[in-house]
């Protein structure tokens, strides 16, 4: 059975959840990098020290692209829109 996820997006976060309770991988964007941490269902940070933000290299970043995932669609969305002219 494949995994159904429930997506949370903000203008500087994002929450992957999954619906069967599992942890959840959390984004965000800090100055010029992109962050990630695991935290459980409850929202409290892994313990296990994947908890901790992390920036994301380029490469990681690229793949995510690559396989077109709801992490590159936000960061599209988030870092890559043209603004409207004035």
């Amino acid at each position: 059975m494949r995994n159904q996820w429930i997506v949370l997006s903000g203008l500087r976060s994002l929450r992957i959840a999954s619906k069967d309770g599992g942890p959840c991988n959390e984004y965000r964007i800090q100055k010029h990098s992109v962050e990630f941490r695991s935290v459980g269902a409850d929202g409290e940070p892994d313990s296990h020290g994947s908890g901790m933000w992390r920036s994301l290299n380029g490469e990681e970043i690229q793949l995510h692209f690559a396989l077109q995932t709801p992490v590159a669609e936000w960061l599209d969305k988030t870092l890559y829109s043209p603004t409207p002219p004035p």
